[in-house]
C-alpha cells in the first residue's frame, strides 16, 4: 500500500498510475465520482470512493454564541436532536467566514448548551 502526501492529487496518483505495473487503486473523495469527466476516469480506474467528513458537513439550526472557550450557548438550536457527544463540529464566524475551527463537542447539556473539549485536551 502507498500512502501519498500529495500536494496535486492529480499529478501524484498519475505517476504512480502510470509508472508501477502493479493493478493499482485510489482512495477517491466520493463527491469526486459526482463530477463529470473525473468520475468517469475514477470508476473507469476502479478507484474507491470514501465519504470524508468535510463533504457530509450540515447546518445546524438556530445560532450560537460562545460563553467561554469551551461552552457554547445556542438560540433556536436543537443541539439534543442534531449532536451527539463525540461529533465534530465546525464553527464559522460571521465576521471572517473562511475562519473556521474544528471542534469535538463534550457534553450535550439541553437544546440551547453544549460543553466542547478543552483545547489540546
Amino acid at each position: 500500500m502507498f500512502c501519498g502526501n500529495h500536494a496535486n492529487q492529480f499529478v501524484d496518483g498519475s505517476i504512480v498510475f502510470f509508472a508501477t505495473p502493479r493493478d493499482t487503486r485510489f482512495m477517491v473523495a466520493a463527491k469526486s465520482f459526482k463530477r463529470p469527466i473525473l468520475g468517469s476516469f475514477f470508476r473507469w480506474s476502479h478507484s474507491v470512493p470514501v465519504e470524508r467528513a468535510q463533504d457530509i458537513v450540515k447546518k445546524g439550526t438556530g445560532e450560537i454564541e460562545f460563553e467561554d472557550i469551551t461552552v457554547i450557548k445556542g438560540f433556536a438550536t436543537l443541539f439534543t436532536k442534531e449532536f451527539r457527544p463525540g461529533d465534530t463540529i465546525r464553527v464559522n464566524t460571521k465576521e471572517d467566514e473562511a475562519k473556521v475551527a474544528d471542534q469535538i463537542i463534550e457534553k450535550i447539556v439541553s437544546d440551547t448548551e453544549m460543553i466542547l473539549k478543552s483545547p489540546g485536551a
